[in-house]
């Protein structure tokens, strides 16, 4: 029986490997992280680096605009159009 560190952890993924004797045994791998999607849509972050890649400082892993890591960049644009219209709308009817 594995260790219990490699039993409950999420960042573990389960493999069942058949041996060449013929049991069927569990092999305990590493999750690879995935990709940084957007917050609002899920597409794929562009210009952002995965963790497993190499030991970068914060400011090298994300995008250095407002929301950037988070959202991209065609959904930034439209809330701040949002934003914009309904200040307009709201300046225009009084």
């Amino acid at each position: 029986m594995p260790s219990r560190r490699l039993r409950v952890r999420k960042g573990i993924r389960r493999v069942f490997v058949r041996t060449p004797g013929g049991r069927t045994v569990v092999h305990y791998e590493d999750k690879r992280p995935n990709f940084r999607r957007c917050a609002v849509c899920g597409e794929v972050l562009h210009g952002i680096r995965r963790d497993d890649e190499r030991p970068l400082p914060k400011s090298q892993k994300r995008v250095s605009r407002y929301h950037g890591g988070n959202v991209c960049h065609r959904c930034l644009e439209s809330r701040i159009r949002e934003v914009v219209m309904a200040e307009w709308a709201a300046q225009t009817s009084k």
